[in-house]
């Protein structure tokens, strides 16, 4: 018998209805995600596609919960009353069942990578193989945090509810950081990717979306929804036959002019509702907007761009945010030293101050894999562009790296070994 293939975008729709729904029969996420994945398992089995994907399998799942409890009940001598067939409320759209699964994954008890794991299967239906090389752990740390944290909010929360009023208010920012999050990890790893499903940085734009929604005011949720916006837009063209182009080269024509002018528009209005004391993602939009706006990527105003990234780490102090305002700052003096009109994009040799510069960077470097990695792309990419004798060399040295890394993107590997040759 042939299988039917489900479409990706058909189960990214589904995915999080049927596990909320199941959730809430059960009371258990956990129970609610393992029903979930064997019914879309047997959906796929059947020989013809369901005529309601959602609805066939929030019925599979019920079944197979209600044959357990039957089987459970043998032994208690009494059948647990499962919910009833809605969701424990009015029916939600698909877009709604993500945020709501997304606020719960985002429960302030769990630490933050393990709340992005729980939201990277809960709601996005991404599987534990995927999640660990997306975040840079092995399989088995990543299948331990999502079953910890799921047994954690078992054991301190009990059955499975979506939180309200102060609770999910208290839980906005955590939210706003996974949706923030998945943007990040996206645009890392699948610079052109290959589905839907695999798209995180557009089911973060959605999530943004339906965010933005239920808080119109909220000046960092509107950030949020300008940055996925804009680096979905400015996509087309990074990655040319297969290989990743420097942002000097992407032909800025192809980018998307629709996302183009509303994630701007995301911005200018971010900054709005943000007033005087704007928050760390009100001044990443305003920095992902000045990139979108320059006509090449030299036109950027890299001063005032290492200055947004200073306020950026003033208000986020980590090692990622300190490694962007450097790399601004190398970049406002490449283009004062006349990097723009230099042959091949090269200058002869490094202008003054890029050393300090370099050395800064190269102190980020705390011997965790993706921080090495990073460190490393930034050196040679600065040690190319001043034609340091030892630029291939760093490419070179980085390419076999990123062979070994299983969250590197092979387009940037590619890159990495066409510029070693020099």
């Amino acid at each position: 018998m042939t299988s039917v293939r489900i479409d990706p975008a058909a189960f990214q729709e589904a995915w999080p209805q049927v596990v909320r729904a199941l959730a809430a029969a059960t009371g258990s996420i956990d129970e609610g995600e393992e029903l979930a994945a064997e019914a879309f398992a047997r959906a796929a089995a059947q020989a013809e596609a369901p005529a309601s994907l959602v609805g066939w399998c929030i019925a599979v799942g019920r079944r197979a919960a209600i044959d357990a409890a039957r089987r459970r009940a043998t032994e208690r001598g009494a059948l647990p009353v499962l919910h009833d067939e809605s969701t424990g409320g009015a029916r939600m759209s698909a877009i709604d069942d993500r945020v709501a699964l997304l606020v719960v994954a985002c429960d302030e008890l769990l630490p933050p990578v393990s709340r992005m794991v729980l939201a990277m299967r809960l709601v996005l239906g991404v599987d534990v193989d995927a999640i660990a090389a997306h975040l840079g752990l092995d399989r088995g740390a990543a299948a331990a945090r999502l079953t910890r944290a799921k047994r954690l909010l078992a054991a301190q929360r009990g059955a499975f509810a979506v939180p309200t009023g102060e609770s999910r208010e208290r839980r906005m920012p955590i939210v706003l950081d996974c949706v923030h999050g998945l943007v990040a990890i996206g645009q890392r790893l699948a610079l052109d990717p290959a589905d839907a499903l695999g798209d995180l940085v557009g089911h973060a734009e959605s999530l943004a979306e339906a965010l933005v929604r239920e808080r119109p005011r909220d000046a960092e949720a509107r950030a949020v929804l300008a940055i996925a916006r804009l680096a979905l837009a400015r996509r087309p063209g990074r990655v040319v036959d297969g290989v990743a182009v420097p942002p000097e080269e992407v032909d800025r024509r192809r980018w998307d002019a629709r996302r183009l002018g509303l994630g701007v528009d995301d911005a200018l209005a971010a900054a709005g509702l943000a007033g005087d004391d704007p928050g760390r993602y009100a001044l990443e939009a305003r920095i992902a907007a000045l990139h979108s706006a320059a006509p090449t990527a030299w036109d950027v105003p890299w001063p005032l761009v290492a200055r947004l990234h200073g306020a950026v780490e003033e208000r986020w102090p980590a090692r990622s945010a300190t490694l962007s305002r450097l790399v601004a700052e190398g970049y406002a003096l490449l283009v004062e030293a006349g990097l723009p009109a230099a042959p091949g994009g090269r200058l002869a040799a490094a202008p003054d101050g890029l050393d300090r510069i370099l050395a800064d960077v190269v102190a980020l470097d705390d011997g965790a894999r993706a921080t090495r990695r990073d460190v490393a792309l930034v050196v040679a990419d600065l040690a190319w562009r001043t034609s340091a004798p030892d630029a291939a060399d760093r490419y070179r040295a980085l390419a076999a790296l990123l062979a070994d890394d299983a969250i590197a993107s092979d387009p940037i590997r590619a890159f990495c070994e066409r510029r070693a040759q020099g």
